[in-house]
């Protein structure tokens, strides 16, 4: 077969017949298959296209010289090179390309992943090592798996072979990397983007709800809108231009900037997208009412949090008073006594409410009126917004009640 047009002018008429007798060919030898590998310069049969993907290839990045016998796509290599069918690639690297090629066959966009790795063919473990790195690590994986070595014993192995060869090796230094290396899963992969580069990136950005609705006046050559300001109306070619370059590229990827963002901290956090409001609004209710309540082992207003008053220089009233080998704590005025408890609790107790509304309190209290047992997350969220409200009216200083009334 005449290949002479792969090093023709890509607009000639040789290279255009060449292209489609060479898709012909490789239809004709896999006439199941939907895609077949692009022998492009870019792609260099590493990726798979359809047909009309990989003639489109061709003609835009070129069709890479060094593929002279097409076994990728059905073309038999001689005898004489059976071994190393295509000049192309390494021989060393034979054994890899079939690995690359199962690795990166639905990553066709990551490119520069790919050379990555190819380039990584290339290097030899150590200078003058007949191997390179990953057929050289094939063939250490070949020998755990005949000889059944343990992930430990290889392990070991590899840590004694990086300290024995020179120092400039790069053999991996554990079976965990290596893994990584034959998967393809090397230090070219995308990393997850951090809180403060989405912050960055959406610095300016304006979250917009609804469709902005323009009132046309009839007859008239200005368009009014919202705020009552008359502007001269745009030719519809130079306005969809305009729209066009206006619109704001953020938004194929955002549709609106979190109001948390605000937050100093919330762009330094590793995990920002997973928060459950109830559950959030349950911890506050449990903290607060643990603490007014003062109860033991559960209030956040224990000896460790008067000892940071004292620290402080703050609060001389509720500082800790040593007791032999104990701490008196001074009651502070968000603490309820025990006749404030009582009345807490049976303002609770006597609510009514609609059935299946939330739990009936009563039922909650301890037999000696010390605590609420099994509230659940519906019940602190009534409990806050609602209950709460009168139920602390008569029994806490009126700053604190407005302070806990503000959350």
């Amino acid at each position: 077969m005449d290949k002479s047009w792969i090093s023709s002018n890509r607009l000639s008429n040789a290279y255009d017949e060449g292209v489609n007798a060479f898709l012909e060919f490789a239809q004709s030898n896999n006439p199941k298959l939907d895609v077949i590998p692009c022998p492009c310069v870019n792609c260099i049969n590493l990726c798979h296209h359809s047909i009309g993907n990989v003639c489109y290839h061709l003609f835009a990045h070129g069709f890479d010289e060094n593929y002279k016998i097409w076994s990728f796509h059905g073309e038999k290599q001689p005898k004489s090179d059976s071994r190393c069918p295509n000049n192309s690639i390494p021989l060393d690297a034979i054994y890899t390309k079939d690995m690359l090629h199962d690795a990166f066959k639905y990553v066709d966009e990551e490119l520069d992943s790919l050379k990555s790795l190819l380039e990584e063919c290339d290097k030899p473990p150590y200078v003058g090592s007949k191997y390179n790195s990953l057929s050289g690590l094939l063939k250490f994986q070949h020998l755990k798996g005949q000889f059944g070595w343990s992930d430990a014993s290889f392990d070991a192995l590899l840590s004694v072979l990086k300290d024995i060869l020179p120092s400039n090796n790069i053999i991996p230094s554990s079976i965990y990397e290596s893994k990584k290396l034959l998967k393809g899963e090397h230090d070219f992969m995308p990393q997850p983007s951090s809180g403060e580069d989405i912050y960055d990136y959406l610095v300016g950005f304006e979250t917009t709800w609804g469709k902005k609705i323009k009132s046309k006046k009839v007859g008239s050559k200005k368009i009014k809108s919202k705020k009552g300001v008359s502007k001269k109306e745009t030719p519809k070619k130079e306005k969809s231009k305009k729209k066009k370059e206006s619109i704001d590229e953020r938004s194929k990827f955002w549709h609106k900037k979190s109001i948390l963002f605000e937050l100093e901290y919330w762009k330094k956090l590793p995990v920002r997208h997973q928060l459950d409001l109830m559950y959030i609004q349950k911890n506050v209710t449990d903290s607060l009412y643990w603490t007014a309540l003062d109860l033991p082992h559960k209030t956040k207003d224990g000896l460790k949090a008067r000892q940071d008053l004292e620290a402080l220089g703050i609060k001389t009233e509720l500082r800790p008073q040593p007791k032999g080998d104990r701490h008196w704590i001074p009651p502070a005025k968000y603490t309820l006594n025990s006749a404030e408890k009582h009345l807490f609790y049976d303002t609770l107790s006597n609510i009514k409410v609609p059935h299946g509304y939330c739990s009936n309190f009563k039922n909650l209290v301890s037999d000696d009126v010390s605590k609420m047992n099994g509230l659940k997350s519906n019940d602190c969220h009534v409990l806050m917004q609602q209950f709460l409200h009168f139920a602390i009216k008569g029994v806490l200083d009126v700053k604190v009640r407005r302070t806990i009334l503000s959350l």
